[in-house]
């Protein structure tokens, strides 16, 4: 029997996080394997605009057999859950077939139990339809999971509808390091505190993929034209600088996402970080980078 992925997560688990080369078990969605965890949504997310959504109706057949499991996994085939989760959640609201408990047990047991990456997403589709803020189980399993960037984004659409469901999600943000950390930086987590604002400046731009990514989040969300325009440059401590010396790197990369150039006053932003920078020009190779990023950066016409 194949291991389940939930076991998989569980037991590479070290310290509150799960390991750099960390991948989903071989037995998973070739796709899954292929690529790093969470790519495939991600790049179809951003990269890709999405898709015309997927028709839901046989996912829903299947929840009615008695080997659901398998009969999703079946149903889904090769499509991706991100395209037909909207349209799969109207259908059980609209079909009023299921109570909570039911609707809860037939998630709980996807997401335990199956090998299968999009059975597990399923599960998490189906989870976010009822109310699990006080469920000890779930909320447990959403920690889990969360940890692994394949599933962070799954995780945090019902982490957001918990009352302290924004500290849950910074705390996932802080232990993943891929697409989970792009999701959950990008998409969720909320600037509530001056602590998150400060880990955003100081950390979110930090990643295993392209931290442009988020870099327009963290700028916007750690509120950092508010902090170049209220302090002196040499009012900055070291990590606020290698913060903003990274977020100068990923704003003028223009890749695939917009930079500096879907900011308010970009040019001003640019000069505000480059003064800032420059009082540490020479301490470390990648802020002398970052200046010349800035410096070497073309303005769109």
């Amino acid at each position: 029997m194949n291991v389940s992925i939930y076991e998989h997560i569980k037991n590479n688990i070290k310290d509150g996080r799960l390991p750099e080369n960390f991948i989903l078990p071989e037995n998973c969605e070739k796709e899954c394997v292929k690529f790093a965890c969470g790519a495939m949504d991600g790049i179809m997310m951003y990269n890709f605009g999405g898709q015309a959504e997927d028709n839901a109706h046989d996912i829903i057949k299947a929840l009615s057999g008695e080997n659901i499991e398998s009969a999703v996994k079946e149903a889904l085939g090769t499509k991706q859950v991100l395209f037909l989760c909207d349209a799969l959640q109207r259908e059980i609201v609209k079909e009023k077939k299921y109570s909570a408990n039911e609707l809860c047990k037939i998630a709980l047991d996807l997401i335990k139990n199956s090998d299968s990456a999009e059975v597990v997403k399923t599960g998490f589709t189906l989870l976010e339809l009822i109310g699990t803020e006080a469920v000890t189980e779930v909320r447990e399993l959403l920690r889990i999971f969360g940890l692994c960037d394949e599933f962070t984004l799954w995780c945090c659409y019902i982490l957001r509808h918990y009352k302290d469901g924004n500290e849950e999600i910074f705390r996932l943000a802080q232990r993943v390091n891929g697409w989970g950390k792009v999701f959950a930086v990008k998409e969720f987590l909320e600037p509530e505190t001056p602590e998150i604002r400060r880990w955003l400046l100081c950390s979110g731009c930090e990643n295993d993929i392209l931290g442009s990514y988020t870099a327009e989040a963290v700028f916007v969300k750690g509120d950092v034209a508010k902090l170049l325009e209220s302090r002196l440059p040499h009012e900055f401590d070291d990590e606020e600088v290698h913060g903003l010396a990274a977020l100068a790197m990923r704003l003028t990369d223009e890749g695939p996402m917009a930079g500096v150039s879907a900011l308010d006053e970009p040019k001003k932003v640019l000069e505000s970080m480059r003064n800032v920078l420059v009082q540490h020009m020479g301490d470390y190779e990648f802020i002398d980078s970052a200046i010349a990023a800035i410096d070497s950066y073309q303005f769109p016409e």
